[in-house]
């Protein structure tokens, strides 16, 4: 988190047996920063393996560290690191360094900060300049329950694994050669460690795109793909992956629009690359999984076949079942013409919150209530917000019965 001053205050600092020696600021004892206290350390700074450092003020390092003791700080005290070198900075040791808030801002060339330790991030992390390498060196980048990054970008982000624990929405601060390539999650499980890594890399070699589940998956992506694994026995979460036109193979990106474009994962038990559907913001050059996966794994994007004749849906996302006449009700047009269909609706963690079949007879509509079959908190008004919708209908085309899908965000106003 920034800070635009840089006054310092006259508060309990306690060090001992702190030495500087050969250019090395050395903790052999315990040091205790207050909060409201500034320091800064423009040497080499070791912890060693007898040491406690608790920082519960705003610590800033300027070279290499290297923690083989206790670096931590108080809990429910906001506290802040901020790494701001202008040359390389190291950061090394057999033990974590746990922080809260911590910034990234270094200017030397990259990667500006090699990771061969764990750091352990249970606030915010701010990445203001400079690539996280923690490749080389065989670091670990872990956020905690409620963490969060941000400022991400093609000059600042992890270069390897990050890891995130428990239930939050959560962007990946990953990329790759120089490119900030996230993965963002939703996910139900408290419990759960989600890993993610990128890759600017073909996946085909290891995981072959000629095998595919059924016959509509076209085109997968071979310049780039995330290696998304879990703790949790099933995946309970809800994927948004993206598009580059820097990274993003240009014979996929040819023709893409928000019907063709689904996210896939290469299955480990079948052998086979799975659609996983997908939401599609052009806009932003993003794809989210109308539920949750079905599995972790290799995902990428891909491109799918979609019928040579189209039957067209009017669909009004927006619902506020106020009783004023108009959008009580989620309103899908022309879906009456095939009454072999399906719609299914999911809140935002991937949990099916209604489900019917022959949508619109008989009123069968969703009114922003948990009804229908295999839903949640049945009859239970639901809260006002965005949900993910998937609506599945049968036509004939060319003397065939074929199936159509379509998904997309739809808004419900509650209040």
């Amino acid at each position: 988190m920034k800070k635009n001053s840089l006054q310092f205050y006259l508060i309990t600092l306690v060090f001992i047996n702190v030495y500087s020696l050969n250019a090395q600021t050395i903790n052999l004892g315990e040091v205790a920063v207050s909060t409201d206290t500034k320091v800064s350390v423009h040497s080499d700074f070791i912890n060693s393996n007898a040491a406690d450092f608790i920082n519960d003020g705003e610590l800033y390092f300027y070279k290499n560290i290297r923690n083989e003791g206790l670096f931590t700080f108080t809990s429910g005290i906001e506290s802040f690191v901020f790494l701001n070198g202008k040359t390389p900075q190291s950061i090394v040791g057999g033990l974590p360094i746990e922080l809260y808030n911590v910034q990234f801002n270094n200017t030397a060339s990259q990667p500006a900060f090699r990771l061969g330790g764990d750091l352990k991030i249970f606030g915010t992390a701010d990445f203001i300049n400079g690539i996280v390498d923690n490749n080389s060196l065989g670091g670990y980048v872990t956020f905690d329950q409620g963490s969060s990054s941000f400022n991400m970008a093609d000059d600042s982000f992890v270069n390897g694994s990050v890891e995130k624990r428990g239930q939050d929405a959560f962007t990946f601060p990953i990329g790759s050669n120089g490119f900030y390539r996230q993965a963002a999650i939703a996910t139900l499980s408290v419990t759960d460690k989600i890993t993610s890594k990128y890759s600017l890399e073909n996946s085909n070699t290891e995981f072959p795109h000629a095998n595919v589940s059924g016959n509509t998956i076209e085109l997968i992506n071979d310049t780039e793909y995330w290696k998304i694994e879990g703790t949790a026995l099933n995946a309970e979460m809800v994927l948004t992956l993206s598009w580059n036109n820097n990274t993003t193979s240009q014979q996929l990106l040819a023709g893409l629009n928000e019907n063709n474009i689904r996210i896939v994962r290469w299955d480990s038990q079948t052998k086979k690359w799975l659609d996983e559907g997908g939401i599609v913001d052009i806009a932003n050059k993003t794809i989210t999984t109308p539920t949750q996966v079905s599995g972790y794994g290799i995902f990428t994007i891909a491109r799918i076949t979609v019928p040579t004749v189209l039957p067209m849906l009017d669909i009004y996302n927006a619902v506020s079942p106020d009783g004023d006449g108009k959008n009580d009700y989620f309103i899908i047009g022309n879906l009456e013409k095939y009454p072999n269909n399906t719609v299914e609706i999911f809140n935002r963690w991937g949990v099916k919150v209604f489900e019917t079949t022959n949508y619109g007879s008989s009123d069968n509509v969703f009114r922003g209530i948990s009804e229908g079959r295999a839903t949640l908190n049945r009859d239970g008004k639901l809260q006002t917000g965005t949900y993910f919708y998937i609506i599945q209908y049968q036509y004939s085309e060319d003397g065939k019965t074929k199936t159509d899908k379509k998904s997309g965000y739809l808004y419900l106003n509650n209040d």
